[in-house]
């Protein structure tokens, strides 16, 4: 049975003795329900009200207030000792009807009122002066508001991340004189973020989490997130966002843009238009004071919604800058100054040069600030030709920021997100067939999962099968269009010499690439820095010869859509015809000659047979191909593997073909980059 303290037993038996000393009283109130109730009907109405009695007593309870539980019909009547807490239940009741409204047609609004003063209590309820005040400061106020007495503002002092503004003088029924009224200012929260497994980061959140404790004291700082695409970044940045709204900070959240046409400072644009939706628009004026006609600059939308601002100053280019960044500090500032802050730059590696000197400037400023900058950034694109690089470079030698690297989750974790996931534990064949197949990109393993769920071939009757094999397991579609982008950002050059690569396997050694590709050797190296660079390949050394294999499998596949093995491709197969391995000395052949893919832009396909004497089959005359048919990729394998294994190879041991070309059944050894 349930169990209360005694102080619970008086209050529900309503015997509760006069309190000591002044309380805060609160009375809450939906704006237009008999509105609401003709519009909806009394079945939804009543249900829809019973979720506005469940979230208001829920937050009275948690800021220790008492439900006075008397009958107003669809408002309440509280009582709190602290005037503090008081005032935190009013903003998170708020808070908590945003969000409820969010995934609403018909909005619930409700006002508040609070008043403080000394009450008396009769047959069990609460009376007196201060009570009555407090409902008609409610009734003053409209929907989303939060009003307090003169006396609730003094008696609440200075509250971090509270802020009253002055609504000026009512006159209140039933009181002679007029009363002096404060707006608490609440802050909307970041638009409803989607719900995401969050898992096994823990040491990484903990780590932005002592940063935005060290914020909230007044010491800020800038951080870096980066890792792969999908390894989880924004996720995590996400979660952070959720803790800093919790503890009342204002989150604005930017994203730079890969287009060239992209506005200069299109984050920090952002992060301002999102702080006039879900501030008071007078408050965000107010904190750019005199630094207005300059913060215009970036968003001359301003000059609209406040016809106030003037002109900037006609300055030199140079000087211009340094006003323009000064002006941009010091609204931050003082913006800090009532919120602590937490701005997030997703993406930040496609930021425009503009934009990364200002976050160089910002960065210099966050020590004193209540300010928190996060960007979030992929390793991948971490390249000399990005501004990105020389801004970290500068910012780690002024000692203005932090990295933290994202890594790929392992096995262990990947069975406690599809846990997460399913809600039951995953059996191993599940998590080892996944893991397989994702390597631990968090994104991956998601998308497969559901790919998998959707088709039905993960569950039978509600619970996992067991006979999942990764040779059943397909790309899904949204992992092939992010994995898309990534390949053709490369160009079609590289993706068509890739697709030779996939064809082979896992892994495969740049010897057998030059040889099966005719390209010149410069432009097959820039082909092979630049996709290792964005990490679709990965380079190793194995005996002193240099191999790739592609960062994940489920690069690899779409990689071998690529391949030129239809008609009409581009590229060329030349099938060089080796002698019999009896009369060919294996110190004389070296390498055996394997098909070679020749690029030859608007040529058909041919098929050529290179002299063993010539030094670079490339230059071999080729002659017309006597079938046109399609290539499946599957075909093309096997006769690199039997061609292969026909050839002699100089080390001419067994399973050599084996280790460059897999066979179907070496599709294990190859997903671990051992093709």
């Amino acid at each position: 049975s349930q169990q209360f303290s005694p102080l619970r037993l008086i209050r529900m038996a309503g015997l509760l003795a006069d309190p000591e000393g002044p309380v805060t009283i609160m009375f809450t109130d939906i704006e237009g329900s008999t509105a609401l109730r003709t519009h909806l009907g009394d079945d939804e109405a009543d249900s829809l009200f019973r979720q506005h009695d469940e979230i208001i007593r829920e937050r009275i309870a948690v800021h220790q207030g008492h439900d006075e539980q008397a009958a107003l019909g669809d408002g309440f009547l509280a009582s709190f000792a602290s005037t503090r807490r008081a005032i935190s239940c009013a903003i998170e009741i708020q808070k908590a009807f945003d969000r409820f409204n969010q995934a609403r047609s018909v909005s619930l609004r409700v006002r508040i009122g609070l008043n403080t003063g000394e009450v008396a209590r009769k047959d069990g309820q609460l009376s007196g002066e201060a009570v009555h005040a407090a409902a008609r400061v409610c009734a003053v106020g409209d929907g989303g508001d939060i009003l307090v007495s003169d006396v609730t503002r003094q008696l609440a002092g200075t509250v971090a991340e509270v802020t009253f503004r002055d609504a000026g003088e009512f006159e209140l029924k039933g009181f002679p004189q007029p009363w002096r009224l404060w707006q608490v200012v609440w802050v909307r929260e970041t638009a409803v973020l989607p719900e995401q497994v969050f898992v096994g980061r823990e040491q990484e959140l903990a780590k932005l989490r002592n940063h935005l404790l060290r914020t909230l004291e007044g010491h800020g700082a800038l951080v870096f997130v980066g890792g792969e695409p999908g390894v989880g970044k924004t996720t995590l940045v996400r979660e952070l966002i959720r803790e800093a709204e919790q503890r009342g900070a204002l989150a604005l959240f930017g994203r730079c843009y890969e287009s060239e046409g992209s506005i200069p400072y299109a984050p920090f644009v952002e992060m301002l238009e999102q702080a006039l939706a879900v501030m008071p628009p007078d408050l965000v004026r107010e904190d750019m004071s005199d630094d207005a006609p300059e913060v215009a600059r970036m968003v001359p939308e301003l000059r609209r919604r406040f016809p106030d601002i003037g002109e900037p100053l006609d300055l030199p280019p140079e000087q211009q800058r340094r006003c323009f960044f000064n002006a941009v500090g010091s609204f931050v500032a003082r913006g800090s100054a009532r919120f602590p802050l937490l701005l997030v730059i997703d993406d930040i590696h496609w930021a425009d040069e503009p934009s990364l000197l200002l976050s160089e400037h910002i960065a210099s400023l966050l020590p004193e600030l209540r300010v928190l900058c996060v960007g979030t950034y992929r390793d991948v694109e971490l390249d000399v030709a990005r501004p990105l690089v020389s801004t970290m470079e500068r910012l780690a030698r002024a000692r203005h920021l932090e990295r933290l690297p994202v890594r790929r989750f392992d096995r262990s974790t990947v069975a406690v997100m599809l846990e997460a996931l399913s809600g039951v534990p995953a059996p191993d064949v599940v998590v080892d067939a996944i893991f397989s197949e994702t390597e631990g990109n968090p994104f991956f393993v998601e998308e497969v999962y559901r790919h998998l769920a959707e088709d039905g071939r993960l569950f039978d009757d509600g619970a996992f099968r067991g006979d999942i094999e990764i040779d059943e397991l397909d790309v899904p579609e949204s992992v092939r269009l992010v994995i898309g982008r990534r390949l053709h950002r490369l160009g079609s050059d590289a993706q068509r010499v890739l697709g030779a690569g996939a064809v082979v396997g896992r892994g495969f050694p740049f010897r057998l690439l030059e040889q099966i590709v005719d390209v010149e050797p410069g432009a097959l190296l820039d082909i092979v820095e630049a996709a290792e660079t964005a990490r679709v390949i990965v380079a190793e050394e194995r005996d002193g010869e240099v191999h790739y294999r592609f960062g994940h499998e489920l690069i690899r596949r779409p990689c071998c859509r690529a391949c030129p093995c239809s008609v009409g491709s581009d590229f060329t197969w030349r099938w060089p015809m080796p002698s019999s391995a009896s009369t060919v000395e294996p110190a004389r052949i070296g390498p055996p000659r394997l098909p070679t893919i020749c690029f030859r832009p608007g040529r058909p396909p041919t098929e050529s047979a290179p002299s063993n004497t010539s030094s670079c089959p490339r230059r071999a005359r080729s002659r017309p191909r006597p079938s046109r048919r399609h290539c499946a990729p599957s075909t093309m394998r096997s006769s690199l593997s039997t061609l292969m294994t026909r050839c002699v190879w100089p080390d001419c041991t067994s399973g050599a073909a084996e280790r460059y070309v897999p066979s179907a059944a070496s599709s294990s050894a190859s997903r671990s980059g051992m093709a």
